[in-house]
């Protein structure tokens, strides 16, 4: 059950990204869910449950096939339609079969527990937390004092002192930073440069409506990275379930002492194997003190500078075969000061969509006059320069998504950091 839990929460996280036109975090969401699912198949002995989801499957898989065609220049103009959320359609499928039956005792369970659990059911869940970390450091504009710094904290864990010294290298990490400055994509990049098992933890993977599952989800995961290491655990938004314990919050019980336990272990064993614990999140105001003491190094990971600008441009429009007319990448960067590069790429989807309509005024006599989808995708469209007007339209709407305030508390709380 928490397979088909976690899938259809990926779906519809996968439906919000896509509503918001952010279509790549919505293909890599419904590439989990299929994922879930798939896993689901294989722990499940109920033939109505496995046709099911075997159905869903192919639905969402349909939606990846059109949303990479999309991503990756084809079909530019075909949006594929909003397809039914796969949580909505989900019927309700019994515990039985799936993993393990739910079992109350004969006087009966308090709500919210359960008598039996399968350890299995766990590390089926945990596994399906392993993520292809296929970005690399060029990916990644700038940050070059973020980039130095984690190659040193890996040259310096797995290379031979030439005599013997013990040195203490950071294992548990903490980004902090504005959303959309690509606290993922460094971990994954630092994750591919290792060949490292990579475990993108999402929240609500980990939380669970069952008293006392919470907690064994954390014991397993570190456990499960422990066996696949070198293995890199991410944690994104860590303060959904580490915020100050003073605060209204409702924590979930043993949730961060288990956590506290697992990363004072991470610290004290002489693991023979590499294992990095990352944790990130856009309030680091808001995490408990107990958690944030047991991160070795803070990192902040802040918007980009004006060259970094200037790379992510080059890195969304030049690297993909675009050419710019009338403004140069000098004057995107000084036009967007304060962007996240998440707004960049917002912003030169939209500046790309406006070249193309512009270029293209005949779309929807072409759209009127095909008959099916076979002979839209024989269809060819006129791709011209992006004007300094294409981007003019495009910064009325896309605004920076981090305000001035925002980005003197990330400060601060730098500040505070360091003296701590």
């Amino acid at each position: 059950m928490y397979l088909i839990k976690l899938g259809m929460d990926y779906c519809d996280q996968a439906q919000r990204a896509y509503i918001r036109g952010d279509l790549e975090l919505a293909l890599r969401l419904y590439e989990k869910a299929v994922e879930c699912f798939r896993k689901a198949v294989t722990y499940t002995s109920d033939a109505a449950t496995r046709s099911v989801l075997s159905e869903k499957i192919r639905e969402i898989e349909d939606t990846i096939e059109k949303l990479r065609a999309i991503l990756q220049g084809e079909n530019r103009d075909l949006r594929p339609r909003a397809a039914r959320s796969p949580r909505a359609t989900l019927p309700e499928v019994s515990e039985s079969g799936v993993i393990q039956k739910e079992k109350v005792s004969r006087g009966g369970a308090r709500p919210g527990t359960r008598e039996v659990e399968s350890d299995g059911e766990f590390v089926g869940l945990v596994e399906t937390f392993i993520s292809r970390a296929n970005v690399t450091w060029d990916d990644i504009a700038d940050l070059s004092d973020v980039k130095r710094e984690l190659m040193s904290i890996i040259f310096f864990s797995l290379a031979i002192p030439e005599k013997p010294v013990k040195v203490d290298v950071p294992r548990r990490i903490l980004f902090f930073g504005p959303p959309g400055t690509g606290k993922t994509m460094i971990a994954m990049a630092l994750s591919n440069m290792l060949s490292a098992t990579f475990f993108n933890v999402p929240i609500s993977g980990v939380l669970s409506k069952y008293v006392g599952d919470s907690p064994k989800i954390i014991s397993t995961l570190f456990k499960l990275a422990r066996e696949r290491a070198p293995s890199v655990v991410f944690m994104d938004e860590i303060e959904a379930i580490a915020v100050k314990r003073d605060s209204d919050f409702h924590q979930v019980p043993g949730l961060l002492q288990t956590l506290l336990t697992e990363l004072d272990g991470f610290g004290s064993k002489n693991l023979d194997k590499l294992v990095l614990v990352i944790a990130a999140t856009n309030k680091p105001w808001v995490l408990d003190e107990a958690i944030l003491s047991r991160f070795d190094r803070k990192v902040y990971i802040p918007p980009p500078d004006k060259s970094a600008r200037i790379e992510l441009f080059k890195l969304h429009l030049e690297r993909r075969g675009y050419e710019l007319e009338g403004i140069t990448y000098e004057e995107l960067a000084d036009l967007t000061e304060g962007y996240t590069g998440r707004d960049i790429a917002n912003l030169c989807r939209k500046a790309i969509l406006n070249m193309l309509q512009r270029a293209n005024p005949n779309i929807e006599v072409v759209m009127r006059s095909v008959r099916n989808v076979e002979e839209l995708r024989k269809a060819k469209y006129r791709v011209d320069r992006i004007t300094r007007e294409d981007f003019e339209k495009a910064l009325e709407e896309v605004k920076p998504t981090v305000s001035k305030d925002d980005l003197r508390r990330y400060e601060e709380f730098l500040k505070k950091s360091i003296l701590s």
